[in-house]
């Protein structure tokens, strides 16, 4: 990292090679990162990376983001076995003598019994990390057992399988939205690069919605975790338009799909998936995203927008939100929980809070889109 940041000090203010407004971002970006504030320098690489005008400065921040995102899991991962180890040494200190003996023997006990209890509840990325971290408790001497859920609890995690369904729609018959299929292809792509098997559907009329959604209900019925992303036109929180939709002479809509039918559709062809939908939609002035009852087992809605907010277009090539999603939406080993949390975040930091993004969450374990076993 220490080098990283050399080259970056030794081009920053290099006219020649790059323009002065890149110049800025990767400069407050370095300054950040000298604070080990990971998320707001990240956030200044991306904007440089966003205005690069040559493949070499594209390339130096397409590093820099790399780097910050790598950090930021790294602390993510300390943080998870302080805790775990906080929580075991308090347990020791109420439990035990205060014995050093004592206290090594018990914290690789606990340790390992932690483990089991989320193995048996099928919460495999926890056991794993616990039986990892077992592996060095200074008691630990050669477990056959710990290695045999190492190896059983990798097996269940490499064999997951994902699926996503990413619509794009922008070239409605009364309006445009340019930045729909920009978002959705990335978002395509970035779900691609993380094992993600995608369908795809753009600028989809009222059929081609149907069959899309009937397409991702039958094959998702092999799969482990479900994730719907949805950018367009869409009224309140429940209707999603597809492109051919219009308005009677009273203004109301002729065309739409119901998000909560569609989650409800899924209960007949799959119920023991995770089901994530990404909706960042409604972005005009007067069409607000309203709060919907979330009752459905195994799903989590992540809407762009709180009630009353408006989901703003941005100033890069994708929208605000979708722009701040894509920073941390492949982050290894990280609960998707926890990338809502940064997404918001970085949402209402850039909004100056008039866009706050919100979550309904009726999944009890965490969520991995992307992991990355030792």
């Amino acid at each position: 990292m220490k080098t990283m940041i050399t080259i970056i000090s030794l081009l920053i203010g290099t006219s020649a090679l790059f323009s002065q407004e890149f110049e800025l971002s990767m400069e407050k970006g370095k300054e950040f990162l000298d604070q080990n504030n990971y998320v707001s320098a990240l956030e200044s690489f991306f904007q440089a990376y966003e205005i690069a005008s040559s493949d070499s400065a594209e390339m130096l921040a397409d590093s820099c983001k790399n780097i910050c995102l790598e950090k930021i899991s790294q602390d993510l991962s300390k943080y998870k076995n302080l805790k775990v180890n906080t929580e075991s040494a308090l347990r020791l200190s109420l439990n035990e003598p205060k014995t050093k003996a004592n206290a090594n023997k018990k914290l690789y006990e606990l340790t390992k019994l932690k483990g089991v209890s989320h193995f048996n509840k099928k919460n495999y990325f926890e056991a794993y990390q616990l039986f990892k971290l077992a592996k060095l408790c200074p008691d630990y001497s050669i477990d056959a057992e710990i290695d045999d859920y190492i190896a059983k609890t990798s097996d269940s995690l490499n064999a997951i399988k994902k699926i996503a369904l990413v619509v794009g729609n922008a070239n409605y018959v009364e309006a445009n939205l340019e930045k729909a299929l920009v978002d959705a292809k990335a978002v395509g792509e970035a779900l691609k690069s993380i094992h993600f098997d995608v369908i795809e559907g753009y600028n989809l009329k009222s059929p081609q919605f149907d069959e899309k959604i009937k397409e991702l209900y039958e094959k998702a019925k092999g799969y482990d975790l479900v994730l719907f992303f949805y950018t367009g036109f869409g009224y309140q929180s429940d209707q999603l338009l597809p492109v051919d939709t219009k308005t009677d002479a009273e203004g109301n809509l002729k065309k739409w799909f119901s998000l909560n039918f569609i989650m409800s559709e899924f209960l007949k062809y799959n119920t023991t998936s995770k089901k994530i939908f990404i909706l960042d939609m409604d972005r005009t002035a007067n069409n607000a995203v309203l709060p919907m009852l979330m009752t459905y087992h195994n799903c989590m809605v992540f809407y762009s927008a709180a009630p009353a907010n408006k989901a703003f277009n941005g100033v890069g090539k994708n929208s605000l939100f979708t722009e701040q999603l894509l920073k941390f939406l492949t982050m290894p080993n990280t609960p998707f929980q926890e990338i809502f949390r940064l997404t918001r975040e970085a949402t209402m930091r850039v909004s100056k809070n008039r866009q706050v993004p919100t979550l309904y969450d009726n999944i009890q374990n965490n969520i991995y889109l992307n992991l990355k076993l030792d």
